[in-house]
């Protein structure tokens, strides 16, 4: 039974109709948790391919002021008696995504949070070019693309990688700027991949399969993925692992998944200024919880700050690697405990070489 998780129309059944694809529990979760935090005096809310309206109305439930977009008949009656239902007032328009877009534009509409979870299969590149073009969301507003994908993952998170992007750029006209055409995935892993490079930065001390998830991930959305181990001297003592061996690490795992697209390096210093020598103007981070989101926000902030202002990414953790960190596989590896099934193969064999040397 889907129902409406939070706001005044909390505990709500919603009806759902034959051609929706109604988004998971822990995506609408994640996503309003977000959304709370990040916009409190809430604002306009575009709910594109809208179905059975589970994230428009759960918008409209959390105080935001909803337009619900769909052209399917029957989809288009269930948001009508669920609006109804739930006592929220929403706009629903019943016509193409890219109709309402161009009209949208024509009057000058602005929306703080854009939500586009189309069905598939669908191109998602040619509707988030479409969308970006429109510039329908205004300056220091949020874009989240719902990216489908099969199959369902083992651990019933989302189908899919769930994307947010911050605008932070202000056009002559108050709107959002977005990135270059052409620049964003597919949502098929079938298909091209786009022209995008990103940067997946961290300390990876050691590599676990939390990290490694959102390598794979990013892989099969990105044109080229850049995973950059972090070089810090004032913490050389702190490290289990040196860089140049954290590195060798990352590159077998990668060989052994036949991640052709995914380059392993080292940088130190800041990040913005390695990535403008790359050539790279876009971050990946995976998030766990609110409680990262925070520190990540902080850190997209100050990157945009230097270098050739790189944008940041965010992928939400699957589930089963939710609760997985470096320190503490690190902890029970030390303690002669098994984490065998939190980290790759490679880490594994790494940090039993490493510890049994440390003994000795």
């Amino acid at each position: 039974m889907l129902r409406i998780l939070g706001g005044t129309a909390k505990g709500v059944a919603l009806k759902v109709p034959d051609s929706a694809r109604p988004s998971p529990v822990r995506l609408r979760k994640a996503l309003f948790d977000f959304l709370r935090f990040r916009y409190p005096r809430r604002g306009r809310f575009l709910d594109l391919y809208a179905g059975s309206g589970a994230v428009g109305l759960e918008a409209a439930s959390e105080g935001f002021e909803t337009t619900l977009v769909e052209k399917d008949r029957q989809a288009i009656q269930f948001l009508r008696e669920n609006a109804t239902k739930a006592r929220l007032k929403v706009r629903i328009e019943g016509v193409p995504v890219e109709r309402y877009l161009q009209e949208a534009r024509r009057q000058g509409l602005l929306f703080t949070v854009a939500f586009m979870a189309p069905p598939y299969p669908h191109d998602l590149l040619q509707d988030f070019e479409r969308l970006l073009e429109a510039r329908v969301v205004e300056a220091g507003g949020a874009v989240h693309p719902a990216t489908p994908q099969r199959p369902a993952p083992a651990d019933g998170g989302a189908t899919g990688v769930w994307l947010q992007l911050p605008h932070h750029h202000r056009g002559r006209d108050g709107r959002a700027e977005g990135l270059t055409r052409g620049a964003f995935p597919c949502e098929d892993t079938g298909r091209k991949r786009g022209t995008m490079h990103v940067v997946y930065p961290g300390s990876f001390d050691p590599l676990h399969n939390g990290h490694f998830d959102v390598i794979q991930r990013a892989s099969r959305h990105f044109a080229k993925v850049t995973v950059a181990v972090l070089e810090n001297p004032s913490k050389r003592g702190l490290w289990l692992f040196t860089p140049l061996e954290r590195v060798e690490i990352i590159r077998r795992a990668v060989a052994s998944a036949r991640l052709s697209n995914v380059e392993v390096d080292t940088f130190h210093g800041l990040l913005a200024e390695y990535m403008k020598q790359i050539g790279s103007r876009v971050i990946v981070k995976g998030l766990r919880a609110v409680s990262d989101y925070e520190n990540e926000l902080q850190m997209a902030h100050l990157n945009r700050q230097y270098g050739n202002h790189p944008e940041t990414f965010f992928i939400m953790a699957a589930t089963r690697w939710s609760f997985v960190s470096s320190t503490m596989v690190k902890e029970i590896a030390r303690y002669g405990g098994d984490v065998s099934k939190l980290v790759p193969p490679a880490t594994a064999e790494a940090l039993r070489e490493k510890l049994s040397s440390v003994e000795k």
